[in-house]
């Protein structure tokens, strides 16, 4: 028999992303006037798209069915004047749920993202894609190693060995709004 060790769910554990969200925004009814509107129109265009949404959760919850993602809130980035956050909540599969701030500058270009929530308890936001990352990669370097140089297998062994699906995503984000996909 094969025993499956999932860690206990505690307070704490739920609700550490509220908590991290708490120390990186500030309340959104506070300076809303140092927010640029134009900014933030620019960010949700981008941002609300069902196509976008559905690229988004393939990072945040790998292999996820995508049903809808919303708007939810528009807040402050701490110490960073002008800066604000979107938040999205995305709906997947049957009943999960995730929310995920988009960090702004003051400018609607996306720069980085915090997941703020999440009913997630297997499918941890980026964990499966980062193991994808690893597993994939390795059949790639595998099937390929005979055409590469040692530095090219050295740089692949690099992105296998240090999966960052969330620096992938806003990566992939920076270049399609700088490009205005």
């Amino acid at each position: 028999m094969i025993k499956l060790c999932i860690p206990q769910l505690t307070k704490a554990t739920l609700l550490a992303p509220a908590l991290l969200a708490l120390c990186l925004f500030a309340s959104s009814a506070q300076a809303q006037g140092t927010i640029d509107q134009a900014a933030v129109n620019k960010a949700n265009e981008f941002l609300k798209t069902t196509s976008r949404g559905r690229d988004t959760l393939g990072y945040l919850h790998f292999g996820a069915k995508y049903v809808k993602h919303t708007y939810q809130q528009t807040m402050n980035v701490k110490n960073k004047p002008g800066d604000f956050a979107l938040v999205y909540r995305y709906n997947w599969e049957n009943d999960g749920i995730t929310d995920l701030a988009f960090l702004c500058d003051s400018k609607g270009y996306v720069y980085g993202v915090q997941v703020t929530y999440t009913n997630a308890f297997l499918s941890q936001p980026f964990g499966l894609a980062n193991a994808s990352i690893t597993v994939v990669g390795n059949l790639l370097l595998e099937a390929l190693r005979d055409n590469m140089t040692a530095d090219e297998i050295q740089q692949v062994r690099r992105m296998i060995d240090n999966p960052d699906s969330r620096g992938l995503m806003v990566m992939s984000l920076k270049l399609q709004q700088n490009l205005g996909r």
